[in-house]
């Protein structure tokens, strides 16, 4: 019988011992009465012990009896073979473990279908003779649906093959010293905590295990956990869900979608194949928006400076002399030689000539050119030099949004960190806060009635807010500023100015009314307006406005967000490589501040954000008071 999460160490238990070793401490302590009792005692121990309770209580209250982990590693390889083990062995250490090699994936079948074999974690080789470690995992899955099964490869080629079967690692051999250990540490995680995701449903929750969750996905008026046994509709977004420690299970392939790495069985055709039939697409922009900008860097050795209205300055060339990045597995570094880059990291250490990087810019930005979407499939070769040269993530996972940092003139010069904005791809926000960003006008003029407001509520469709706006002017409502809806977004705009959240609403209410977006544009009517009642002296000789809103964008583009305290400290980004639509790489950054200023000034507008998901549009009731809110949304140029 399987025990769960694993069998005990402990030899099979026999009554007569258990009963021998009680009886002799009963008939001292406690008389011949107590003999009845201590045989029920024994058999009653007897039967926990064979149901698996016995084991559950001792290794859950950490006294007596410890698991003894059943581990199988196959591969066809004897020197990897014991590699695999020497690494597996020093990483459980004291940990109780009876570990079976297999040199050949017929062996491990055998095991499992003739003698009952059901190991708690298989390491399997995926690159063996006649049967591959995909195959066998296959048929792990089937037989022993709780193992967990760690793939080992020379390659990362087989990274996507691997989804064919359920599996929980991928680890490459040259990585395998530092990843494996890792590996190990998260099945025996697996092993004795069972993830679930935690629903909000109405007043309610409703715990879900992982292994039951296809995918979640965050649409416009929905959030659904998909599940093998229906849909769940649930109040909270994706990100919320995932907050805890089962966010690396998933994987944001799209906009609105998160998969669980669990349940892919395969990919094709840009989507991944579920489970269950199931087909998610797959967004490329998300791994692809910063990697031409990249390769360019490395093939050119040079990066000119931008100039405010997007164009090149011939006066400003800047020498690179490396790229830094962080990978999941650590950190790379790509130094730029005569006819070579040199790319160091944990255990990478190798030269690949700079012609190969020239190429595979340039197909990336073909292959940009010839897409009419945000989606872009990778060109041929793209991929496998990926994995050449260790780059599997070129996207932001920092909080500060750094893709990567450059050192100019010398290495050893100090890094400059970057941020990549391209017009070829999808155009990252400079400001999206969500309802964090929301602006609150009270109505006043009239007081309306309910049946009114449920009237005005419902005019136009759900994001025809200025047919709102217009009908409470119509029947004699005016909406006035009033705060910002955040407080920890008001604190922030306070840093700029005091006044800067009204003269960002100003900005807002005119996007909507007027159609005017850019925000060079809104800040000459809002001159004209002047909302803040200075005198026309500083607006007119300091230019007062433009002065305020090119301070707030430079704070943006330097690290400030609407739901992060800002005390006025940049982040690590030390500004922007900006992507034409022609694919030329311009760089702009706090060295050269005005020009990054003007830049930001001349080339961002006002977006427009969804009403369902930003919670604004709508006039709604707060203290005996009717509020309208609006939301500020910034992004670049898009031409």
């Amino acid at each position: 019988m399987e025990h769960s999460p694993f069998r005990c160490a402990w030899p099979q238990p026999r009554r007569v011992l258990l009963s021998t070793l009680i009886l002799s401490r009963a008939d001292v302590k406690l008389g011949r009465c107590a003999v009845i009792f201590c045989h029920l005692l024994a058999t009653f121990l007897f039967l926990v012990y064979n149901n698996g309770i016995f084991h559950d209580f001792f290794c859950k209250s950490g006294q007596g009896v410890k698991p003894m982990l059943q581990l199988a590693v196959c591969d066809d390889e004897a020197v990897c073979l014991r590699q695999t083990v020497d690494i597996l062995r020093a990483a459980l250490g004291d940990t109780p473990h009876q570990l079976k090699t297999f040199q050949n994936a017929p062996a491990v079948l055998h095991m499992l279908a003739e003698d009952g074999y059901r190991p708690d974690i298989a390491v399997l080789d995926i690159c063996m003779g006649e049967l591959d470690g995909i195959s066998l995992a296959k048929e792990i899955n089937r037989l022993a649906p709780a193992c967990r099964v760690i793939f080992l490869s020379s390659y990362a080629g087989y990274l996507m093959d691997a989804y064919e079967a359920e599996h929980i690692y991928y680890v490459l051999k040259s990585d395998e010293a530092a990843r494996l250990p890792v590996a190990l540490r998260k099945a025996l995680g697996a092993l004795s905590t069972e993830k679930a995701l935690t629903l909000r449903r109405g007043g309610s929750y409703q715990r879900v295990g992982l292994d039951m969750v296809l995918y979640l996905e965050r649409s416009l008026h929905k959030r659904l956990v998909h599940t093998t046994d229906g849909d769940l509709e649930t109040r909270q977004g994706p990100q919320a869900l995932l907050a805890g420690d089962a966010a690396d299970e998933f994987i944001r392939c799209h906009q609105s979608f998160w998969v669980n790495s669990r349940a892919i069985a395969g990919m094709e055709h840009e989507t991944f194949c579920l489970s269950d039939g199931t087909r998610v697409p797959i967004s490329r922009s998300y791994r692809k928006n910063a990697r031409e900008a990249f390769f360019r860097l490395l093939a050119d050795g040079y990066v000119y400076g931008g100039t405010p209205d997007v164009k090149k300055n011939e006066t400003l060339r800047l020498p690179v002399a490396m790229v830094q990045r962080e990978e999941h597995d650590g950190t790379r570094q790509y130094i730029l030689e005569k006819d070579s880059i040199h790319l160091k990291g944990e255990n990478i250490d190798k030269r690949i000539p700079r012609e190969d990087f020239a190429t595979v810019a340039e197909l990336i930005y073909a292959a940009i050119r010839q897409s009419r979407e945000d989606d872009v499939t990778s060109p041929d070769g793209v991929e496998e030099f990926l994995d050449e040269v260790a780059i599997f993530d070129l996207e932001a996972r920092t909080d500060d949004r750094t893709d990567f940092s450059v050192a100019f003139y010398s290495v050893d010069a100090p890094l400059t960190g970057f941020c990549v904005r391209s017009r070829l791809g999808m155009m990252i926000p400079l400001l999206d806060g969500g309802r964090t960003a929301n602006f609150k006008f009270e109505q006043t003029g009239v007081k309306f009635a309910t049946p009114t407001v449920n009237k005005i509520n419902a005019e136009g469709e759900e994001d025809d807010v200025v047919s709102r706006m217009l009908m409470i002017e119509r029947l004699g409502g005016v909406l006035k500023y009033s705060d910002v809806a955040d407080k920890i977004f008001r604190s922030n705009l306070s840093m700029i100015d005091l006044h800067m959240g009204r003269l960002l609403a100003e900005m807002t209410r005119l996007m909507w009314l007027d159609g005017i977006t850019k925000v060079s544009d809104l800040t000459e009517e809002l001159k004209k307006l002047n909302p803040l009642k200075i005198k026309d002296e500083l607006i007119t000789k300091h230019r007062f406005y433009e002065y305020k809103v090119k301070e707030l964008l430079l704070a943006l583009a330097m690290g400030m967000r609407p739901a992060k305290l800002y005390n006025g400290t940049d982040s690590a980004i030390a500004g922007f490589l900006f992507v034409t639509g022609d694919g030329e790489v311009l760089c702009y950054q706090r060295a050269f501040r005005q020009t990054f200023a003007d830049f930001l000034f001349q080339n961002s507008r006002l977006e427009k954000g969804s009403t369902e998901k930003d919670k604004y549009g709508y006039l709604e009731r707060e203290n005996g008071v009717y509020y309208f809110k609006l939301n500020l949304k910034i992004g670049l140029l898009k031409r």
